[in-house]
Parts: C-alpha cells; structure tokens; sequence
C-alpha cells in the first residue's frame, strides 16, 4: 500500500483496502482486440464556463478561435493563479456533472447504456502513464451507474493550483485566439467526445484550447461570426437563467448549476490543441507527450508556439494537421494500447458487484494500483442525473 509520504491524502478510516492492480501486466489474456486502436470518434456536447462567480456553463458554447495580432509584440510572462482542472475548481462534488447535463441539454435520448466508460482525459492520460510504467501519482473515483463505469478525479484540493506557474502558457493564447462573440465571456471550453477503444465505448471530456477558422464549415462560421444584440455584450449580459425545461422538455437535474443555451457545435476537426515553449527546446511535433494528448483527446491539429524572451515571430509557430503523426504512435505504441484496453477491461468487469461498483482507485510514483472502498457519502453524479443516465435507453 501507498507510503505516508506519497503525496495523496490518507484514506479515510471507513476506507478498506480491497486489492491491488498491477498495471505493466501482460496483456496476453485479452484476447479480444489483438491490436486496440481508436475508431468512430464523434463530437457529442460541448460547454463553456462563463467566467463569473456562479455556477454557469453555456450549451453548446463554442472555443476561441485562433487570431494571431496584427502586430508582433512582447508578451508577459505568466502570473496569477490558474486551476488545474477548471471542472473540479468550479464544480467540486460532481465534476463530471456539467458534462452530463450538457449531453441531455443537446440531446434527450442520448443512449447512455451504449457506454462503458465516461472520465476526463486527465485520468485516461494517467492510466496510459501507468501500463507505461511511468512515474506517475493519482486518486480518482470510480463509480457504476447502469452500464457505465464513471471515472472522476479526486484532486486533493478542488481548487487545486497550477505550481511554478512560468513561460506564456496562459498569456500566448489570450494574445493569439478570441472567444466569438456569441460566447464572450467564456473561461473555458468543454467537449465531450464518444469513440471505440477496441472493444470498449467511452466518453471523454476535455478542454479545447480553440478553434482554425479555416477547417469549419462555412454555416457554422457565419454562426460563430454572429454578434448578439447589444454592443460589447457577453453571454451573462444577454441570457438570463433558463433551466432545461425550456428546451426539448427535458429536465434541470441539479439546481445547483445554471445552463445557459447559447454557441454551436463546433467540427472536431477544426480543434487545435496548443503549448507554448522556448526558441532553445529541444520538443517538436514529434514530442511523445504532445502525441500521447493528442491521441486521448483525438485532437487533429497542433500549434507548437517557440519564443525568444516572450516575442512569438511566425517563423517560430509551427500549425500542423498531426492525425497521421499520431496514427503512426498509436502502431508504435501497440503494446501500450493491449496493456490500456486490458486495465480498462478489468475495471468495467468488476464494477457490476457491489462491491466493487464504487471505489477509490490510487496510485503513487510507479507503484501498483490500489483499490479501495470508497464512502457512501461519494457518488460520481447527483442522485437525479444518475436516475436519468440508468433510465436511459
């Protein structure tokens, strides 16, 4: 079991420690999927977290869209305190919960016992980490609700902070991409994104870093270039609170939360993912962990931004449509896939005992993972949403 100095908090005293997992073990027993890959990927909801103090989420919202200034200039360097998870910050007892209400707000009869696994790409990053034998420390919960095993981060602080927060990765896209203006005043944006991992179904919610104009249609572009009425005006200005029985007739599951319905879709194959470094690093395109997040995330193009002392000349920004770079890690990394899907497999297996349908799963440095009961009071959703993602068909 995890040492006192592991970094995680210690397990409440009602916890029991069941068993442990061992993550590198071979996956020759799975049988199913010689070689797992990524298949049928699908735009399903979307949202954005208005920047304010209430618990407000937009549907569908929409992403910045990348905007480079007219003129070249000297940027700051990053400052300020930044949320590791935006979710778990603004929605800290059921962060997978925006997401949820997102899904119906879009679409009512969404065929929610077609899924096996929901979580964010942070944990589904962290289980990849771990069949690699990387060094990596996690807590997450993990509940059964129906057919669907949720997967949600347990952070060991909801607010927890970004640390030795330096370089411009904040600063470059606040100068280099603008919210549209239906969706003005936007702090986030959310997708969820359904797709087959060999013989396995999940939903994935991720942050979208934003958007190239170029690669949206053009009915969706006139959409997203539309001004709401009002000069200046941002969503909160324009929309006041309208809960979900508005729209479709469907249901407001948790009153906690303000929806707002405002934004498009917008295409997965517009959504660009992006990270900023210096003129002197040695990361590329090519960079293992850049690839490995645009695999989780199923993201098809990439902004890899170098500076020298904060100024970001074009010859240095490198924008490049990564989906054949990524297929090809995806074969290199075929072993890692068979040891994932193998993780994944056992995880969903053993949730339908009751034993085992909630629990806390944990993991420190390159140790094994453990399972441990979880307490009663935890749930993955609100009592409501969880009657309506089983009652689903």
């Amino acid at each position: 079991m995890a040492s006192k100095d592991s970094g995680l908090p210690h397990p409440l005293p009602e916890q029991q420690f069941l068993r442990s997992l061992e993550p590198t073990a071979s996956a020759s027993e799975d049988v199913g999927v010689a070689d797992p890959v990524i298949t049928s990927c699908e735009l399903i909801a979307s949202y954005n977290w208005l920047d304010n103090a209430s618990r407000t989420i937009v549907v569908p919202g929409a992403p910045p869209k990348w905007l480079p200034p007219a003129t070249l200039q000297r940027l700051r360097e990053d400052s300020g305190q930044y949320y590791r998870d935006p979710n778990a910050a603004r929605y800290p007892r059921w962060p997978l919960a925006p997401a949820v209400q997102s899904i119906y707000a879009l679409d009512l009869n969404f065929p929610s016992r077609e899924i096996d696994i929901f979580c964010c790409a942070s944990i589904w990053g962290s289980l990849l980490a771990s069949v690699r034998g990387e060094d990596r420390t996690f807590r997450f919960g993990m509940h059964r609700i129906a057919n669907t095993v949720f997967l949600v981060r347990k952070p060991n602080h909801p607010q927890e902070l970004i640390e030795n927060v330096r370089g411009y990765g904040h600063t470059f896209p606040e100068a280099y991409t603008v919210w549209p203006a239906i969706v003005k005043g936007s702090a986030s944006h959310q997708r969820i994104i359904r797709y087959q991992f060999g013989e396995l179904h999940c939903l994935l919610r991720f942050e979208g870093d934003g958007y190239l104009e170029d690669q949206v249609p053009e009915d969706v572009k006139r959409l997203l270039n539309n001004k709401p009425t009002g000069s200046g005006a941002s969503v909160d200005d324009q929309l006041g609170r309208m809960n979900m029985a508005e729209r479709k007739g469907t249901e407001h599951l948790d009153d906690d939360l303000v929806v707002r319905l405002a934004g498009t879709p917008v295409p997965q194959r517009a959504i660009f993912d992006l990270k900023t470094r210096s003129s002197g690093s040695a990361h590329t395109v090519e960079s293992e962990n850049f690839l490995s997040r645009l695999w989780t995330n199923q993201t098809p193009n990439f902004i890899l931004a170098r500076h020298r002392r904060g100024v970001f000349h074009d010859i240095d920004i490198d924008i490049v449509d990564a989906q054949d770079r990524v297929q090809r890690w995806e074969r290199d990394n075929c072993q890692s896939m068979r040891l994932l899907h193998t993780l994944l497999k056992t995880l969903v297996s053993i949730s339908p005992e009751e034993k085992w349908s909630r629990l806390e799963i944990r993991r420190t440095g390159h140790g094994n993972m453990e399972l441990w009961s979880e307490t009663n009071e935890w749930a993955a959703l609100p009592q409501e949403m969880q009657k309506m993602w089983a009652r689903a068909r």
